[in-house]
């Protein structure tokens, strides 16, 4: 689901089950840009797709800047989750008996939303993009048609048409009415210590524990490092810590007190080793517009795509233990590897060529005895 900031037109996009940022990139490419160029801003969470250093250095010469949502608060993408809600219950309606066949109304889906008036603008999206009324489905008077079947099909049609635009408006006004009865106005200064709200079965590195059940519903405290905008907070999380720092004012809860007489005082960040990349081959080599020689490094638990460019010099300061001759890949096959993608043999190989494998010796049945 993408949508745009100032018009509220959306796109509905089907997507396989698994797809990393080279993939998605090409389909970016053929379903938004061709139709509106390259956006200034795009906001999104934080899924690995987003933040990989591919999806990032594509928007870079696009000229685009990425905004990501702070740490278990999606509500910093409030028009794209609000429109999931929707998008899900105008499916609902179509597929809840056959859900296989929601493919086929995703298109309905997307012309009925951007031809609706949206009260944020006063208009609708479509009218807001093209500056004209959008067109109306003409309506049907049954036994119009002489064909029995299609007049079946067009009333079936106008009658879901119907019923679904009033269930969709009313789902509409009860999720805004919902959201804003719980919502608090909530302020923190810089240096003010916090609890934070985590999802206890999602989060191990902030505070691990062997059981999660009952686990504490605020960890911390920690101390506020920066105020973001108005409703978000950077925290002085461990050092080990995998959540990114950036959390919404609602996750929040003000420690009284010394901070070392809590219940859950801060870990020691020695505890934790610092998370450093581990390189697994090299690729490639080339040499950079400076003049510098630059290797294309592949990098541990990471797709091929997110294999990245590094000058030679600051590759040896970073990794001095690395033996580069040994590193790298010679079509597909380096002197310490086998397999394609740098995966690394630990016996030694001392053939100068690229090795092949070895051919399978069975014994003879009459010396098994």
């Amino acid at each position: 689901v993408i949508v745009n900031r100032l018009t509220k037109l959306a796109h509905f996009i089907a997507l396989p089950t698994s797809f990393t940022a080279a993939s998605l990139a090409p389909i970016f490419i053929n379903e938004i840009y061709r139709l509106h160029g390259a956006p200034k801003t795009i906001v999104s969470d934080r899924d690995r797709v987003f933040v990989s250093q591919f999806w990032r250095a594509l928007f870079h010469h696009l000229g685009t800047s990425l905004a990501f949502s702070s740490s278990y608060h999606p509500q910093s993408d409030g028009q794209t989750e609000v429109l999931n809600r929707c998008l899900e219950t105008y499916l609902r309606c179509f597929v809840s008996d056959e859900p296989q066949l929601w493919l086929r109304f995703l298109a309905l889906a997307e012309f009925w939303y951007n031809t609706s008036f949206h009260s944020t603008i006063g208009m609708s999206p479509f009218e807001a993009l093209y500056g004209r009324k959008p067109p109306n489905l003409v309506h049907y008077t049954p036994g119009t048609s002489k064909i029995d079947s299609l007049d079946d099909l067009l009333t079936q049609k106008t009658q879901i048409l119907n019923v679904l635009k009033e269930n969709l408006t009313k789902a509409r006004s009860r999720m805004t009415i919902q959201a804003n009865r719980h919502r608090q106005d909530r302020q923190f200064e810089v240096g003010q210590w916090v609890y934070l709200k985590l999802q206890p079965y999602h989060q191990h590195s902030v505070h691990p524990r062997n059981s999660h059940k009952l686990a504490k519903r605020f960890y911390g405290p920690f101390r506020i490092l920066k105020r973001i905008g108005s409703v978000a907070y950077e925290l002085d999380l461990p050092t080990a810590s995998r959540v990114h720092p950036v959390f919404h004012v609602s996750l929040l809860k003000p420690c009284f007190g010394e901070p070392t007489t809590q219940v859950t005082p801060l870990e020691d960040p020695s505890n934790y080793p610092p998370i450093v990349p581990i390189s697994v081959a090299i690729l490639n080599r080339r040499l950079a517009a400076d003049g510098n020689e630059e290797f294309l490094i592949e990098w541990k638990d990471l797709p091929m795509t997110e294999a990245t460019w590094m000058d030679k010099i600051a590759f040896q300061e970073q990794f001095p233990n690395i033996n580069l001759e040994d590193k790298i890949l010679f079509y597909g096959i380096g002197n310490d590897t086998q397999q394609q993608g740098g995966t690394i043999n630990k016996e030694p190989n001392n053939d100068t060529g690229p090795s092949r494998p070895k051919r399978n010796i069975i014994k003879p049945k009459r010396y098994e005895d």
